[in-house]
């Protein structure tokens, strides 16, 4: 593997510049060991995705306060939102279309309910019969620890913010 350093006379090498060309102006190379150099790199990309990354998480906690019932909401800063003041005996009017754009979200993630596919390996036996364990075990897993329960808090985070991640793992010394 050609080196990924500072040559003697001063030249960055080809694959540096390359990887800086992917990863950023200031990308210290995968064989830098400095981790100063390391953590000016990321404090970088940080910076370039805190923005974006922010007007996200504020739609995503409007989506929240909207499913919740809070429906006038304000933001002075760009980070938080809160209920404005207003006078006790103040009527405040709205008309929710969040509320029902958010159970479509909802109807259409149930509907398309993902599940589990195994593919084998190859065009063997053996590897037709291994996919075929490996989807039986998953769905036996999947209704012995019911699994639908953990889906409905995952399935109302996508909802309101759009995404949701889920980890799914064996445990191998309990089996679970």
């Amino acid at each position: 593997m050609p080196d990924s350093t500072t040559s003697e006379t001063g030249e960055v090498s080809k694959d540096l510049s390359q990887d800086q060309k992917i990863y950023g102006s200031n990308f210290p190379g995968f064989k830098e060991t400095s981790a100063d150099k390391w953590r000016v790199w990321l404090d970088s990309e940080f910076q370039k995705q805190l923005n974006p990354m922010r007007t996200k998480r504020l739609h995503a906690s409007r989506h929240r306060h909207f499913r919740q019932g809070r429906m006038w909401l304000s933001t002075r800063d760009g980070k938080t939102l809160h209920e404005p003041s207003h006078d006790k005996n103040t009527v405040r009017i709205s008309l929710n279309l969040i509320g029902p754009a958010l159970d479509y979200r909802l109807g259409v993630l149930r509907e398309q309910r993902p599940g589990f596919k195994f593919q084998p390996l190859g065009s063997t036996t053996d590897a037709k019969e291994q996919a075929q364990a490996q989807q039986i075990t998953v769905e036996y897993y999947f209704h012995v620890l019911r699994a639908w329960m953990v889906f409905q808090d995952v399935f109302q985070a996508a909802q309101t913010d759009g995404v949701a991640f889920l980890h799914v793992f064996k445990d191998k010394n309990t089996g679970e």
